[in-house]
Formats: C-alpha cells, structure tokens, sequence
C-alpha cells in the first residue's frame, strides 16, 4: 500500500467521524501497531540475551528458574504484542481495539513493570532504567489521546521504578527522586502539548464539516426558492396544482445576461 491509498483512506475516514471518539477510535488503530512493535522489538532483545551476549546468565549467577521465569514473561509480551498488532491491522474504526487495548495494555505494562524490578533489584543491570524510560515515553507517544489506556500502560511502569530505587538504595533516594520527578513532568507536559494538537486537529475537522455542510445546502437549494432544480421545481409546482393553491411564477432568461457577464465581467452582469 502507497502513502496515496494510505491517505486516501484516512480521508474517507475521518468523513465519518460523528464524534471525537470515532477519531480517538481511528487514532487508537493508527498508532497501536507501532507500540506492539516496539514492545516486541524489546520483549525479543531480552529473550535472545545469550545469543546477542554470550554467557548473559551465567555471568548474573543468579537461580536457574528466573530466566525461564523471565522467558515466559517476554513471551507472554510478545503474544499480546501480537494480538495488538493484529486486531488494529484488521479493525481500521478502531471500535474493537479498543475493547483489546483495554485487556492488554495493563497486562504489558504488569509484565514490563515486573521484568524492570527484576532487572533493578535483582540482576542490577544498568539498561533497564533507560528501558523503562523509553517505553514510557513510546506509551506516551501511542496513546496521548486516550487517557484510560494511557493511565493503565503506564501506571505500573510509573510505581516499579520508585519501588526498585527503595529496594536497591535500602530507603529513599533524593537524587532519584528529583530525577523521577522531572521524568514525570515531561511526560505530562509532553501529552498535553501533543493533546493540544489532536484537540486543534479536532476542531478544525469540526469546521470543515460545517463548511461542507453548508456548501452542499448552497449547491442542492436555491436560497430565493428553496428549491434545488428544475425537477424539483416541477414537482413542487404539480403538487402546488393538485392543491388548487394559488401562485406568482416569474421566469428570468439567465442566458440573456451572459454576454454582459462575458464581455463586463460579473460585476458588470449583476446590475444589468
């Protein structure tokens, strides 16, 4: 599929947006394929660890059982990753994915939130903290417009990451705290400068279909008449006849002013 189909398909589209939530519906299709495939590309780089860094485990020395237990957790991501992809690739409204989204986007968020206290206070490893980081950020990005799945990917991310620092500083860090803190609010005011844009998109979707509206009533209704052609005319004046209802018709030959329109210009044309 081009980018020509691509946005013709959009416009027909949003054409049918009765509301903003049939937009926030469209949108949620649009973008969740990006966030499965980035929670895949993620869930991949860790269940392939041994092969991209030989000996991974066995340098952790850590009980035989957590990697098998952390397998089926990045397999577990990669299936609902999968069920994600699928459903937004098929349901183009968006009115079933988000039923899914509602399903699946806290499970991921549970998953990478246990996975990232395991990599933290456990295995101590230094890529998990900038792997939460971007997750969220890339949640942020999907689903600004959707505050319900928004708050429900996020939420467990959000609390890990404090609750790993407690652990692993053996109380309150400030220096995490600060930075947490900063974190937090560029997430926040990175959504709401990005849901100022979506709210704009709307609005001007809004206008354009009252301008539409009223171009298609300018083009199907004569505004002196109220009627839209010369089939309706006749129609409206053989009931108007069946009634026996009395009437003025004056008829204006158009034609005999086009020279003036031609030669003048409109201007001209509409005085004379």
């Amino acid at each position: 599929m081009n980018k020509m189909e691509q946005c013709r398909r959009t416009l027909a589209a949003s054409s049918h947006w009765a509301n903003r939530r049939d937009m926030v519906n469209q949108a949620i299709g649009a973008s969740l394929p990006w966030l499965a495939s980035v929670n895949i590309a993620f869930a991949m780089l860790v269940a392939l660890r041994n092969l991209l860094f030989p000996g991974f485990d066995a340098a952790l020395h850590i009980n035989a059982v957590i990697p098998l237990l952390m397998d089926g957790v990045m397999l577990l991501v990669v299936t609902a990753s999968l069920i994600l992809w699928g459903v937004s690739r098929r349901d183009s409204s968006g009115r079933y994915v988000r039923r899914c989204a509602l399903l699946l986007l806290p499970l991921l968020g549970v998953c990478w939130a246990v996975s990232s206290y395991g990599f933290i206070a456990y295995w101590r490893l230094p890529f998990a903290w900038p792997l939460v980081c971007i997750l969220m950020l890339t949640g942020m990005a999907s689903l600004y417009f959707y505050l319900q799945g928004l708050a429900l990917f996020l939420t467990p991310l959000w609390l890990t990451m404090p609750l790993a620092s407690v652990h692993l500083n053996h109380g309150i860090n400030l220096h995490f705290a600060a930075i947490w803190l900063i974190f937090t609010a560029i997430v926040i005011y990175g959504r709401r400068i990005l849901l100022r844009w979506f709210n704009e998109a709307w609005a001007s979707h809004q206008e354009n279909r009252q301008l539409i509206a009223r171009l298609e009533t300018l083009t199907l209704q004569d505004p002196l008449t109220g009627l839209a052609n010369r089939r309706a005319l006749e129609s409206h004046l053989a009931s108007l006849h069946a009634v026996q209802v009395p009437l003025a018709l004056i008829m204006v030959d158009v034609d005999f002013f086009k020279h003036y329109n031609d030669r003048y210009g409109h201007q001209a044309g509409t005085p004379a």
